[in-house]
């Protein structure tokens, strides 16, 4: 009995340290900006596209991301060297801000 105990704390033990790991290591698809909507708010997305404005402030960079298929408002509340015509993959959640639908950016990275 005590060895099916261990043996079951231990595979329990297993499974959260891959869920972990997992979660903190898969990446969602990517997605067009013209199918993100009402029903993605609190999801996590990854988009790319190209930055066609930037509006730097003291603690956020707002942005606006384009692809072929439209366009987002995004935020991002690190300080990153990133300019217009620039492409880029943004990795964030999808909010809700005075009625619009924007994205928090958490991860970004240069497109070549």
């Amino acid at each position: 009995m005590k060895y099916l105990i261990k043996l079951s704390l231990i595979c329990s033990l297993i499974g959260l340290f891959l869920i972990i790991f997992l979660a903190n290591h898969l990446e969602p698809p990517i997605s067009p900006l013209s199918e993100i909507d009402e029903r993605d708010i609190e999801e996590i997305v990854k988009v790319q596209g190209e930055i066609v404005r930037v509006i730097e402030h003291e603690t956020l960079i707002l942005f606006t991301l384009e692809d072929e298929t439209g366009k987002i408002d995004c935020v991002f509340y690190n300080d990153f060297p990133f300019y217009e015509n620039e492409n880029v993959e943004v990795i964030g959640e999808v909010v809700e801000y005075k009625g619009k639908i924007e994205i928090e950016a958490t991860k970004i990275n240069l497109l070549e």
